[in-house]
């Protein structure tokens, strides 16, 4: 029974892991994406 219970925790802990490292994913690229428009902004502007 103490297995079942391990292993549920490991599958917890990474698929919380999981859930993290694909949300810091997507902001590190919405960020990305602002930066590249800003970027096109300001050299069309020149």
């Amino acid at each position: 029974m103490n297995i079942y219970k391990a292993q549920r925790n490991v599958i917890l802990c990474v698929s919380a892991c999981l859930l993290y490292w694909s949300i810091y994913r997507i902001c590190k690229y919405q960020k990305d994406l602002q930066n590249l428009e800003e970027v096109e902004k300001r050299f069309k502007s020149q």
